[in-house]
């Protein structure tokens, strides 16, 4: 219980999209692979998992550089697959908003309503940046389908360290009646010398005390520089004012620096010792790549391991990770069984450090990821169906900022927008005419402009649109987002 505690604690810290719910790329494809998110390999997967918004992609000293030529991860779709037709249904969509210097500003959730079979909005996250690109806060929203309009949730607060690292995130709510913030949880962040993350303690907030109490901690212990080998988790007691142990990993690595067992335990406060659950075996190639992954749980009545599932992964020439095998153990004829297959497609045109993308696992986005496909091994048939398909869409960076175009001198603005658009037009350049076209190319609002104008958006849904301003000799076309 005290473990699902500490679980259901972080979920404020660490609320990420999640597109499906059926199989590990489905359920957890913005984190590293399978189990291994929990049990990070290097510093590099330590830091994504605990700076979620860290973007690598095209970051110097915190800044991003050399955006011209960078393409951004702006939606993504999710697919399911009828049983019947074989035919593709959407079931969720997310589009991502970034400003001009390449920061994560907005990240929409829709996902399908089977009763109206239409797409209905689900959460809203906006971010806001310094003035040195760091996130400052996050904000989530929920749709309230009965008010149409979008709830707040909470919302959390960063502050670094002058190396642009975490060092407190706090979360807050809000009274209903005056939508006042008020703290409900914090996290704390050491490092150590290397910049390994050592000891990270949450808290919550006594509303009687009106002081922060301690929850739970998790601390780290590294073996030559950056390869994790311990993390101990633990809660904190208030009758006895001390930390009780809840969770234990433990892994080992081979003489190439490869992950190779980890080992995971509770702790059992009978007995006053760690008693296993889990254990993991890898094997890396020579790349350092992981091709394959045994999950054994232990039976306590037999005092023994038994297997669970494999996964297998294949890459191609460039490293980019093209297949993922899914096997799981019949004890009937004492070995794996197939079970579902993961394959992605990429376009090599682009590489990582071309794009700009939200918090995700660069082992999926060496280069652009354009669509994964879950697959299950049907027996009857001895066949592969289709389950689930994720397709990501890009688009120049550029677009995301509507900036004046210097040979009409129009300026579109704010955006994103909530109520009112305005528009400021050179006199030489008037009249115009503006359309405003959605995402599937429907026009949704002709208006026909002979001055500066301030134009209605509050009928509009919220979403992506695209916009046409035109004279009889020039064209000005952009992107707006609406709230």
């Amino acid at each position: 219980m005290q473990k699902q505690m500490i679980i259901w604690m972080s979920i404020i810290f660490s609320a990420t999209t999640i597109f499906g719910q059926k199989h590990s790329w489905f359920s957890n494809q913005q984190n590293a692979p399978f189990s291994i998110q929990n049990s990070p390999t290097d510093l590099d997967f330590h830091k994504i998992f605990q700076n979620r918004i860290w973007n690598p992609s095209g970051r110097k000293n915190g800044h991003l550089i050399g955006l011209s030529d960078k393409l951004k991860l702006d939606s993504t779709f999710t697919y399911d697959f009828d049983e019947v037709s074989g035919e593709s249904i959407t079931t969720q969509k997310s589009y991502e908003t970034f400003d001009e210097n390449g920061n994560l500003i907005i990240h929409i959730d829709y996902s399908f309503d089977k009763a109206t079979s239409q797409i209905k909005f689900g959460n809203k996250i906006i971010y806001s940046h310094n003035t040195n690109d760091q996130l400052m806060y996050e904000s989530f929203y929920r749709w309230d389908r009965l008010l149409s309009t979008w709830a707040f949730q909470f919302q959390n607060k960063y502050e670094y360290d002058g190396q642009d690292r975490i060092i407190t995130e706090t979360s807050y709510n809000a009274n209903s009646d005056d939508y006042e913030l008020f703290p409900i949880a914090k996290r704390g962040t050491i490092y150590d010398e290397h910049g390994n993350i050592i000891t990270i303690t949450s808290y919550k907030w006594n509303y009687n005390s009106a002081s922060w109490i301690n929850y739970s901690k998790s601390e780290y212990t590294y073996y030559n520089l950056n390869q994790l080998i311990t993390l101990i988790q633990s809660s904190w007691n208030s009758e006895t004012n001390s930390w009780i142990n809840v969770f234990k990993s433990a892994s080992t690595y081979n003489t190439n620096n490869q992950l190779i067992n980890q080992l995971e335990m509770s702790w059992n406060e009978s007995v006053m010792d760690w008693e296993n659950e889990q254990m993991s075996n890898l094997e890396s190639d020579s790349n350092d790549n992981f091709i394959s992954q045994d999950i054994l749980f232990w039976d306590v009545e037999t005092n023994n391991w038994y297997n669970f599932v494999r996964f297998e992964l294949t890459y191609d020439e460039l490293k980019n990770l093209v297949l993922t095998d899914e096997k799981y153990w019949d004890d009937e004829i004492n070995d794996w069984t197939v079970g579902y297959k993961t394959e992605f497609i990429y376009d090599n045109g682009y590489s990582f450090d071309l794009l700009i993308l939200p918090a995700v696992n660069p082992l999926m986005f060496r280069h652009k990821l354009e669509s994964i496909t879950e697959s299950s091994w049907d027996e009857e048939t001895a066949s592969w169906k289709k389950e689930e398909a994720i397709h990501y869409y890009y688009s120049a960076l550029t677009m995301t900022s509507v900036q004046a175009d210097k040979e009409h001198y129009a300026k579109v603005f704010p955006n994103p927008v909530a109520d009112k658009l305005s528009l400021y037009l050179s006199p030489e350049n008037l009249p115009k005419t503006l359309e405003l076209f959605d995402l599937q190319g429907s026009k949704v609002m002709t208006r026909y402009i002979k001055d500066d104008a301030s134009i209605d958006f509050s009928s509009l849904e919220p979403g992506i649109y695209f916009y046409h301003l035109y004279d009889q000799n020039k064209k000005q076309s952009g992107k707006l987002v609406k709230l």
